[in-house]
């Protein structure tokens, strides 16, 4: 089954406000082991971050 969405936008959220929260992701979850690298890391807050999404294009369903 199958249901087409109009218009949707997704973004996955990858980061987390809290240190805390970081540590113990890296500390319990060894695929998460590149949040441990504070150089390369993009704030979703950021300005460059915006730079990484694509630009948004409204969905016009033709009738």
């Amino acid at each position: 089954m199958v249901f087409p969405l109009a218009q949707s936008q997704f973004i996955a959220v990858t980061s987390y406000q809290s240190s805390a929260i970081t540590k113990l992701k890296v500390d319990n979850n060894p695929f998460a082991k590149g949040f441990s690298d504070r150089e390369t890391f993009i704030s979703p807050y950021s300005q460059s971050y915006a730079s990484f999404l694509p630009p948004y294009t409204p969905f016009v369903h033709p009738l």
